[in-house]
């Protein structure tokens, strides 16, 4: 599915396969466009992108299922400026130097959106030259994530404000039932020691008085 004209829509909900190389799935060169895939795209292709954006201020969005299985096969490509890729479905990337995200050195001030429901089989990244690059998760309270996040400084931001740890070209956070659980896991580990000090002490503290009875 190709479009070359700026601000135009172009939408899959059906199924994409191709199976030559650089048979992209989805592809748009004009600016202010915008591509959408709810269904599936599979591509098999060497340097076969699964969504490609060449033009700059567009938008790729992703919430159904992109598979690419051959090297330099990226699920989700940018290569203008300012633009936004958003998933909240699957992409998996299984080939030699595939990437599940790739913004190319050419697409500055690029934001990627990871939303609720978004499951990630392969490396975010962004080249060293594509600055500005932002990565905003906005996955729920409730989730637990560990990404990749290769090539440039990205600006890593939760949406929901949990504490993050990023470094070494990965992105950690805990669900809040997972912090939860975790805290509950500590109390009841050591609930009991806590009993028995406290018997000790009280047990001390009556031996005390008992002496000074007498």
């Amino acid at each position: 599915m190709f479009s070359s004209n700026t601000t135009t829509t172009s939408t899959n909900s059906g199924t994409i396969t191709t199976s030559g190389s650089s048979g992209y799935g989805m592809y748009s060169t004009g600016n202010t466009s915008t591509l959408t895939n709810s269904g599936t795209i599979i591509t098999s292709g060497i340097s076969a992108h699964g969504i490609t954006s060449a033009g700059s201020t567009s938008t790729s969005t992703n919430s159904g299922t992109i598979t690419t299985s051959s090297s330099n096969s990226h699920g989700m490509y940018s290569s203008g400026a300012t633009n936004t890729l958003t998933n909240s479905g699957t992409i998996r990337v299984t080939g030699v130097d595939s990437k599940a995200i790739y913004i190319a050195e050419t697409a500055i001030n690029n934001t990627v959106n990871l939303n609720r429901g978004s499951v990630i089989v392969g490396d975010i990244f962004a080249h060293t030259e594509a600055h500005g690059a932002t990565l905003n998760l906005k996955l729920g309270a409730g989730a637990s994530y560990a990404y990749q996040v290769t090539g440039s400084a990205w600006t890593v931001v939760d949406g929901n404000s949990r504490p993050l740890v990023t470094g070494s070209g990965s992105a950690y956070a805990a669900g809040v039932g997972n912090v939860t659980t975790a805290a509950q896991s500590l109390y009841e580990r050591t609930a009991q020691l806590t009993q028995s000090l406290d018997r000790r002490l009280r047990a001390h503290h009556q031996n005390h008085n008992n002496d000074e009875a007498y």
